[in-house]
Order: structure tokens, then sequence, then C-alpha cells
């Protein structure tokens, strides 16, 4: 009874006082945060780069300096920018202690991890023995090789030399096909980002009587294409049918538009030649009028046609000019105008004129 009291009141305790605790780490973090904004600092939590290079500013009025202790050792007063001494491969602590603008010290810890390099890789060499893998890396530490394919991935493990040269042959079988392989290196437990991918093609493969058997060439001819296969490739990829239609859609719709816009274009031209043959250039005062515009007025009016009449056509031939002499000319004079022989007015003439 006594334990079970016992054991009530530490938990209400711890329930207590967990709420300080929270509070005082968050409270910690954001001094450190406000620490490194006064230090204008910025230190990456890993790299693989043993000789950082650390910008940083010195708040104190009077530029005192900034002091670094490495691995809780002495301080050493720095200036910016400042090289980090080439340091081991794991983990390590900064120090910077500082007066801050209130001349109050302040003290900032970071913690950097060292981890080794990618390792170089060379171009694979393949023969009788197997796949060779080659390249370099840290000296002492160990090469983790991945082989990958659709088929097939292989893991190799290798150590580096003390020049920092290893070597790794894959000698079982490997299927033919297209892989990438890539490799990272460890040391101390501490292991580096992967090298860049290569490709690497194994065309070629072993066979049991130490020959080498090499791919058959592939190739298509549509005489082997049956109507089967053109009934399987159609159910079994849809989407591949489908998107034939769809180009082939496309296309007609390409085709269309583009004979649209020929059979414009001749028009225009024809029209244009017929504008420049029949109808006069225009000053600049007048009006620019289109050909339907200008030939307006030379229409006819198919519903009310103009009425045109009918011109009389003889298919008499013209008279020839006849010559008379001038008593022929007199003798027809007189039945106009009748005179006597002395050229005197008759009577009858006379009275005609009196009763006018």
């Amino acid at each position: 009874m006594k334990l079970k009291k016992i054991s009530q009141l530490l938990l209400l305790c711890f329930v207590f006082f967990l709420p300080f605790v929270s509070f005082a780490q968050d409270n910690k973090e954001e001094t450190r945060s406000s620490l490194e904004e006064m230090l204008d600092l910025d230190i990456p939590n890993i790299t693989d780069n043993p000789s950082l290079l650390l910008n940083f500013t010195d708040p104190s009025k009077e530029k005192g300096g900034v002091e670094l202790s490495l691995d809780e050792k002495e301080y050493n007063k720095i200036q910016s920018p400042f090289t980090l001494p080439a340091l081991s491969i794991g983990s390590h602590s900064l120090t910077f202690r500082f007066l801050d603008q209130y001349d109050v010290s302040q003290t900032l810890t970071k913690i950097l991890i060292i981890t080794p390099r990618p390792p170089a890789l060379n171009t694979p060499n393949i023969n009788s023995e197997g796949i060779i893998f080659t390249g370099r890396a840290l000296a002492g530490s160990e090469i983790t090789l991945i082989l990958n394919s659709n088929n097939k991935m292989v893991v190799k493990q290798t150590e580096v030399d003390q020049d920092g040269v290893w070597t790794l042959t894959i000698a079982e079988d490997i299927p033919q096909g297209l892989y990438t392989f890539s490799a990272f290196a460890k040391k101390y437990g501490y292991s580096s980002e992967l090298a860049e991918p290569l490709t690497l093609d194994v065309s070629e493969r072993k066979i049991d009587n130490g020959g080498i058997e090499k791919n058959t060439p592939i190739y298509f001819t549509f005489k082997d294409f049956t109507k089967d296969d053109l009934r399987n490739l159609t159910s079994d990829h849809i989407d591949l049918l489908v998107l034939s239609i769809g180009l082939f859609l496309i296309g007609l719709l390409v085709g269309f538009l583009l004979l649209s816009f020929s059979k414009k274009k001749e028009e225009n031209r024809v029209v244009n030649e017929v504008e420049k043959k029949f109808v006069k250039p225009t000053s600049k005062d007048e009006k620019n009028l289109t050909l339907l515009e200008k030939l307006k007025d030379k229409t006819v009016n198919i519903e009310n046609p103009p009425v045109v009449k009918d011109e009389v056509r003889t298919n008499e031939l013209p008279k020839e000019k006849k010559i008379i002499s001038k008593v022929d000319f007199l003798k027809s004079f007189k039945s106009h105008d009748p005179d006597d022989e002395k050229g005197k007015e008759t009577k009858d003439e006379k009275e005609e004129k009196k009763s006018k």
C-alpha cells in the first residue's frame, strides 16, 4: 500500500514537471536560433568537407572578435572568413564565445558531422572472369557497390587500400540487359552519399564451355506480322489503339485546315489579279473600294433588267449619190416654186400670198 502511494506521488511529480521541461527545451532551441542569427552563422549538420569555410559577423560594439573551441579544447580567436582545420570522420563540437550588442558574453555550441566523400567510379571491364569494377575512395574505408536492373540486383562490398584504390569483381552469371550501378563509402560507422550512377550494357555473358554468347540481333519485318498479332496488339494495348486513332483524326483535321487555307489563298490571288487588270488605280483622295463595289454599277439586275429598245435594222444598202444637171434641178424646183419663163411669179401664186 505504501509502495503504491509512492508510485502515484512520483507519477504526479512527473506530470507536473513535464511541461516545465518541454518549455525549457523550447526556450533553449529559441536561444540557440537567436544566437545563430546574432552571429549570422550558417553551418550544416552533416558535410563531407573536412575543411569547411565559416562566415560570421561579430555583433559586439567594439568588435572584440569571436573565439572558437573545437571538440571542447582551448579557445582561439578567429576572424571571418575562417577555414576549419582538416577534421576527421565523425562528430565534432564547435563552441563559439562572443560578446553581443549589449556587451554580454554569449556561448553557442554546434555539432558538425564529417562523412566520407562519395567514391569515384571508373568504367567497368567485362571479360571471361566476370565484370570488374574499379575506382578511388577514402583510404581504409569500405565500399558497397550496387548493381541494379529490372531483372536483377547485386550488392557487393570491398575494402579500400592505403592508396585509396579499390577493385571489385562480380563473377556470377549476370543476365543480359541494361544496368545502372553506384557505390558509397563507409568508415567509422559514417556513410557517404551515393556516387553519381553510371550505366552498364551487359551484351555478352559467359557460357559453360568457356566461350562467349552474344546477343541475337533484334529485327522486324512486316511479312512476319499476322492478323493474330494485330488482334492481340489491339486487344492487349487499348491505349495504343486510342492513341493511333486520335493521331489519325488530328492528321485529318490538320490536312483539312491546310487545304482550306490553300484554297482561300488561291482565291485571293485570282481576285487580286482581276482587280489589277480591270480596275483603274484610284488617286489618293478617292476612297478605296472593293472590287465588288467598283463593279456594282456595271452589273445587271436580274430581277428588273433594263429595257433595251430594239434598233431598227434594215437590209437596205446605202443609196448612191446621184449627179443631176441644172435643167433637171430647175424642173423639179418649179413644182415647188412655179414661175413663168421670164422668172416672174404666176397669178395663182400672188393670190395665195395675199390670202395669207
